[in-house]
């Protein structure tokens, strides 16, 4: 009798065992569709007010004989130094960026992205150089590019791939001179030759066709220019004089 009852005693508190294991090792599954408590956060959500409305502007790259003649000859004047103009068009804007100077051909500029950034328009570039071992042209050039776009404000932001940015230049009338003398002609597509008193000079703008437009050889002329960085005079406008 003894022997029975230690028997049910050691299984009973097998049982016993058996339940309270069962009870640790159960897992606790999610309800499908209970949403997460209060302390959790969804990974990869944005909390609601955090967010920057950011959207991307389509632009659209324009040459140089797109522009007017007005505007043709304040780019050719901005294209000398590094940076940037714009001028209102058709509700939108045309947008010049220029790398300014450089020595030898093989530089280039390239408008990557536009975009509106909360009223602020972020324009991202890339300024590209010619390898050390290429073959260059050895003739001094400007880089600069030209694009039109809508639906932006003119606060501008331009940098560059290196984080570069890029400062608004406007064409500054008090450098510009004035000279009187007598037309020569043309010493080559871009440059004139005028004599002023007993000197000669030299005169150089990318629109020169169009600038001396019924202008003859041996008609007296006055000259607006500017000197620019490297010592040549620049264009700006010449007339006849009666």
């Amino acid at each position: 009798m003894k022997k029975r009852k230690l028997i049910i005693s050691a299984l009973t508190m097998l049982l016993i065992g058996s339940m309270v294991f069962a009870g640790c090792a159960k897992k606790e599954e999610p309800i499908v569709g209970e949403e997460p408590m209060d302390d959790e956060e969804p990974i990869g959500e944005e909390k609601p007010g955090n967010g920057i409305a950011v959207n991307e502007i389509e632009f659209e790259i324009i040459g140089f004989d797109a522009l007017n003649g007005e505007l043709q000859n304040e780019v050719d004047q901005l294209k000398l130094e590094r940076g940037y103009n714009y001028w209102e068009s058709d509700g939108g804007y045309i947008l010049l960026i220029a790398s300014g100077l450089k020595a030898t051909g093989g530089f280039g500029i390239e408008v990557l992205l536009v975009e509106d950034n909360e009223g602020k328009t972020n324009v991202s570039v890339s300024e590209t150089s010619p390898d050390p071992d290429a073959m260059v042209t050895q003739a001094i050039e400007y880089p600069f590019v030209l694009i039109q776009f809508k639906g932006t404000t003119d606060d501008f932001s331009i940098v560059n791939q290196d984080g570069e940015a890029f400062d608004r230049k406007e064409v500054d009338l008090s450098a510009q001179e004035t000279v009187e003398g007598i037309y020569v002609g043309q010493i080559d597509n871009n440059s004139i030759e005028v004599t002023v008193g007993e000197d000669f000079m030299v005169f150089r703008n990318y629109i020169m066709g169009e600038l001396i437009s019924g202008i003859e050889s041996g008609d007296a002329v006055k000259v607006t220019y500017q000197l620019t960085e490297e010592g040549q005079y620049q264009l700006i406008r010449i007339e006849a004089l009666e």
